[in-house]
């Protein structure tokens, strides 16, 4: 799709379809981004999202921190599908990725992986603004297939709802999701 190739290299592809007709970027999710794709995100799919620690993760206090989705605001929040991508194969793309940025960084902090969440698609898309009095609720986000090359698993999830209080709000629900898998899965073990 030509959106998604011209905004491919810059950033702020969520930010530009921010400023664009929501029914227009929903349409978008129905479609492939990418020419390397195996087709749209279903609804029912899980998202796999690497936490890494410190960068989404608080050890002091161990919370996701509110700042754990704030990509998906501009260059997009990078998931994979659990159905192109086993849970295994999530982790060693995850530490590869980890020791790719320690590399980068030598003598800085380091970076470690904390843990793969998952959010079910449709949960996310379910997310929506409140409605105000001069704005109705809308989608708060869509999930792209933004496969790549070497990772054909990869998506991304846009935050889509402009304005930076509603995008706060939409990514403190997003936050919460997260939160409640994490939950789930600490109860579980």
């Amino acid at each position: 799709m030509d959106f998604f190739s011209a905004h491919e290299m810059d950033g702020e592809r969520c930010k530009a379809l921010q400023k664009l007709e929501e029914a227009t970027v929903i349409a978008w999710e129905r479609e492939s981004a990418s020419v390397h794709s195996p087709g749209p995100v279903e609804d029912p799919e899980v998202l796999y999202r690497q936490m890494l620690n410190p960068t989404h993760y608080d050890a002091t206090n161990k919370i996701l921190k509110a700042t754990a989705f704030a990509d998906t605001s501009d260059k997009g929040g990078s998931v994979n599908r659990a159905n192109l991508q086993s849970y295994e194969e999530a982790v060693q793309a995850a530490t590869v990725r980890v020791a790719q940025i320690n590399e980068r960084k030598p003598g800085g902090a380091k970076v470690d992986l904390w843990e793969i969440i998952e959010l079910r698609c449709q949960d996310v898309r379910d997310i929506s603004t409140l409605a105000q009095p001069d704005l109705p609720a809308r989608r708060a986000f869509a999930v792209f297939d933004t496969a790549l090359e070497d990772a054909p698993s990869h998506a991304d999830i846009c935050q889509v709802a402009p304005g930076s209080a509603t995008g706060r709000s939409a990514r403190s629900k997003l936050l919460d999701l997260a939160n409640a898998y994490l939950r789930t899965r600490e109860h579980a073990a």
